[in-house]
């Protein structure tokens, strides 16, 4: 018998990203918008019940959607899926977290958390086999970043070892839609870390490169539409194995029990071939076309992730094929060029082929293959966004909101700190470090490696820090130091070559 999963969508991205991928698994497990049993496919009646919870010749999603703001799940309620989804699992507050990670958790997120876990509740008592919970949601925005960790908290204390996976977007510089969108992803990381089974990363940079590269279109901050199915596509294929039968399926449990060596080291990069716009004309040569699926799946052009890992080690790999090849083909088609690159390496196969959602500009073929690997490449992004942390941190920007809602200075130096320890503890987990140091911010600036992570920004309030007091009445209010007079040479805090002050341990 198939195990059960749990589907949380929290905040916009969250419930968008749902979106595309409920309607790909309606299609998939023949269940129409409306929730009525459709035409079955080669699925049985069980697989959609892997998926669905069913009540006669009805299937409602085992799914729970929930934003602070009211917008996102009131497109759910009035749309084409309206009569899909149960009414009491649509959850939404009357306003929104705004952005920010100390009101996405200590304020409006404390008001929807009773609420939400009932109805997580109810979904998990519904089942005879749980197998885990999956939460979709942004490293960056207020309610993602906020509540989701608030939240972990309520499932962890509820369903104790059951597995936690998180589907988290990641946040782009080029596709940014908040300004303290840093501030938002350094808490979040620290607070979910201790609580996640597994993190999948969904980068929004990674995905802007993969459109314009197979489906020559742009993506703007205003539709993410192609990004969320391309995004339900990779999916579909990572949640193959516990929806669908299959002798060497992979479970959710299998993710994190082969691919997490250490309990730190969480952070999964997921590729996924073919990317195909519709019209593409598939090779007639079976081994050209699969070795063409293989080699596109282990590209960085292919990842879900901006890093550069090719032909880098990596700690653990999932290959899971899907479709007309099988697992005998897909090993011979690695070889050992490949299978050297990857420490531990586990493959899985589902029979069940890739479907076309119509209209849509995105095309599958007769087989897939989504790769979940854990490598040590994934510190550039954790690098990339310490740089531009300590470019707000240290002059004291955007703080005013964050210490009226109750997140502190110590708590910013304590989850950039441990921004620093996931560099530490994936550098620790190599052989030579060196191979995975990225680029500069700037000409002048060299690499950062873990022992210059292992740094403190000055003391709040102390020598030489300009910025918000601690009791959040914002510049010049009580409290706040003035920077005093400007002598010969010296830089206000917003020139160039200010920026966050440092004290050695």
């Amino acid at each position: 018998m198939l195990g059960k999963t749990v589907s949380v969508h929290i905040g916009q991205a969250g419930c968008q990203l749902g979106h595309a991928v409920w309607e790909l698994y309606c299609l998939e497990h023949g269940v129409q918008a409306d929730g009525r049993a459709g035409p079955w496919k080669a699925c049985a009646r069980e697989t959609a019940e892997s998926a669905f919870s069913r009540n006669g010749n009805r299937f409602t999603p085992r799914a729970v959607m929930c934003d602070t703001d009211p917008t996102v799940i009131d497109e759910v309620r009035h749309g084409a899926y309206r009569q899909l989804f149960a009414p009491d699992c649509l959850i939404s507050h009357k306003e929104g977290a705004a952005g920010n990670y100390a009101v996405g958790r200590n304020a409006v997120g404390q008001a929807i958390l009773p609420q939400v876990s009932q109805a997580v509740r109810r979904q998990a008592e519904a089942c005879d086999r749980l197998e885990g919970l999956i939460l979709y949601h942004s490293y960056g925005g207020g309610t993602g970043s906020g509540f989701t960790p608030l939240l972990m908290e309520s499932l962890r204390n509820s369903y104790g070892r059951k597995t936690l996976l998180q589907m988290a977007v990641y946040p782009s510089p080029k596709l940014a839609t908040g300004t303290v969108e840093p501030y938002n992803t350094v808490a979040c990381l620290q607070a979910c870390e201790p609580l996640s089974s597994g993190v999948i990363l969904l980068d929004n940079e990674a995905m802007y490169g993969i459109i314009q590269k197979y489906f020559g279109g742009s993506m703007t901050s205003s539709d993410y539409t192609r990004a969320n199915r391309l995004c339900a596509q990779l999916i579909s294929s990572l949640t193959a194995g516990f929806r669908f039968s299959g002798e060497q399926n992979a479970t959710l449990a299998d993710i994190s029990t082969n691919l997490i060596p250490y309990p730190r080291l969480i952070y999964l990069s997921p590729s996924y071939a073919p990317m195909r716009r519709s019209g593409y004309v598939e090779s007639s040569d079976k081994r050209a076309a699969s070795q063409q699926l293989v080699a596109e799946a282990l590209s960085d052009e292919n990842l879900f992730v901006k890093i550069a890992a090719k032909n880098k080690p990596f700690l653990a790999a999932c290959m899971m094929f899907r479709g007309a090849l099988s697992v005998s083909e897909g090993k011979s088609v690695l070889g050992r060029t490949w299978s050297d690159l990857f420490g531990r390496v586990k493959i899985a196969h589902n029979d069940q082929p890739p479907t076309r959602v119509p209209d849509t500009g995105i095309d599958v073929g007769p087989s897939a293959l989504a790769v979940l690997s854990n490598t040590p490449a994934v510190v550039g992004k954790f690098r990339n966004l310490g740089r531009k942390f300590d470019s707000m941190f240290g002059q004291g920007a955007f703080l005013a909101t964050y210490l009226a809602n109750g997140y502190n200075r110590d708590q910013f130096v304590s989850a950039r700190e441990h921004l620093s320890s996931i560099d530490q503890a994936y550098m620790e987990s190599v052989d030579d470090p060196s191979v995975y140091d990225t680029p500069t911010a700037s000409p002048g600036e060299q690499p950062r490696g873990p022992e210059q992570y292992r740094m403190k920004f000055s003391r709040p309030n102390g020598p030489g820090f300009h910025g918000p007091s601690l009791d959040g009445s914002g510049l010049n209010g009580p409290g706040y130091k003035s920077p005093g007079p400007r002598g010969p040479g010296s830089k206000s805090p917003g020139s160039k070559g200010a920026g966050p002050r440092y004290y050695e341990e």
